[in-house]
């Protein structure tokens, strides 16, 4: 399939916007999360480094369940469950204050294997639908378009932290988003 091809297919630009939004959440999250929780939710920083240990930890047991996953079950089945994933990650970061450590870790083992899972289904979503000759320069669009969404992100994050004085805003919009790629 040429790239001119793809680009006259609906799915295209529905996993192109599922993508951008599910990237936009990542890295607004990654990229804030040490601030959150540490100034926000007043973690230790001995807890903090085993928040990301945890995190890290699960992120590659994500990649590689929900590549086992993929490999027996359809692809767009388990992508879905991956946004489902990190969608539900979300919500115990957005609901951590005052419950203690343990919700913090829950958010570490549940957003850890989202993340990876929905990082890694993008990419085999993009070669199940567009395999062939013209994948890379397909694949470029998607990567392209995800990296400007995952800046976006980062960038709105801090600012909706800077002009309301927490991240419960932004966590909240991430929600709707991430709902919406679910859809």
């Amino acid at each position: 399939i040429s790239v001119p091809e793809a680009a006259r297919m609906p799915v295209f630009y529905l996993l192109l916007a599922a993508t951008g939004i599910l990237w936009f959440c990542i890295t607004g999250v990654i990229q804030h999360q040490a601030i959150y929780l540490g100034q926000d939710q007043g973690v230790s920083g001995g807890d903090m480094a085993t928040v990301f240990s945890l995190f890290f930890f699960c992120s590659v047991f994500g990649k590689f369940i929900f590549g086992y996953f993929s490999d027996r079950f359809a692809k767009g089945h388990i992508m879905l469950l991956a946004i489902i994933n990190l969608t539900i990650g979300l919500a115990i970061l957005r609901f951590v204050d005052g419950l203690g450590i343990e919700m913090i870790y829950l958010y570490a083992v549940v957003y850890g294997i989202g993340f990876s899972g929905t990082f890694t289904m993008i990419q085999l979503m993009v070669a199940e639908l567009f395999m062939g000759s013209t994948y890379g320069r397909i694949l470029g669009i998607y990567v392209f378009v995800d990296t400007l969404a995952a800046s976006l992100g980062i960038f709105v994050l801090g600012q909706i932290r800077v002009a309301a004085g927490s991240y419960v805003p932004g966590i909240d919009l991430m929600i709707a988003l991430a709902l919406v790629a679910t859809v």
